[in-house]
């Protein structure tokens, strides 16, 4: 495990992580703990969005209206 810091941190943004540590049951070192967990497991937004680019270049083309301007019923 490693340390971290955070600096100059505002003592009433202090005052609410400690609120809400404490309406869970937590130190405030736990919930934050909580919340930096919760956050390095979820894809970050801009690693999504260049996964969608790199998608959406490699994708197959199709036209919309093709498809909506069919005569049958849409089925194979």
């Amino acid at each position: 495990m490693v340390n971290i810091t955070v600096r100059h941190v505002p003592p009433e943004v202090r005052d609410e992580v400690a609120r809400r540590a404490a309406r869970r049951g937590q130190s405030s070192q736990e919930f934050l703990w909580t919340l930096l967990s919760e956050l390095a497991e979820r894809p970050d937004r801009l690693d999504v969005i260049d996964a969608l680019e790199i998608f959406r270049h490699h994708a197959p083309h199709f036209d919309v209206r093709e498809f909506t301007s069919r005569g049958d019923d849409g089925r194979y």
